[in-house]
């Protein structure tokens, strides 16, 4: 639109609209690493880039991450949320802030990498791993 002193009163009034939507658009104190979200916010965000790769050269892969212990086995019950919350904690801190995570399971966490090749997924991935816990595999 334009700008100056010779704006009509409703062109002023559609420039503060537009600041405000554009601060209640922006994420408010944004977090190192990756974007954690609950599964139904992840499947949206998801089917929206699927779309948007439909017009668009790039790519987007999903990663399942599942924590077991050594023996292939899910960990006991009871260390399971402790070590969850410690395992999203690694996740979000080895991603980019482009990309997406949400948990999926008791055990397992989502992901989705946008704009990085197979051979990156399978960096990511093993950089994950690299971080586990001790008696502890993904």
């Amino acid at each position: 639109g334009e700008t100056g002193p010779d704006r009509s009163p409703v062109d002023r009034s559609l420039e503060i609209d537009i600041k405000r939507i554009s601060r209640e658009l922006s994420e408010p104190g944004q977090a190192n690493g990756a974007y954690c979200q609950d599964f139904d916010n992840f499947v949206n965000i998801y089917r929206f880039v699927e779309r948007r790769l439909r017009r668009a050269k790039s790519s987007v892969y999903t990663i399942l991450i599942t924590l077991m212990d050594e023996g292939g086995d899910f960990p006991v019950l009871q260390e399971i949320g402790p070590l969850m919350d410690s395992l999203h904690e690694m996740i979000q801190y080895s991603l980019r802030s482009g990309d997406v995570f949400t948990r999926y399971s008791s055990c397992q966490f989502l992901i989705m990498v946008c704009d990085a090749t197979d051979l990156q997924t399978d960096s990511i991935a093993e950089r994950i791993r690299e971080n586990r816990w001790k008696g502890l595999s993904l």
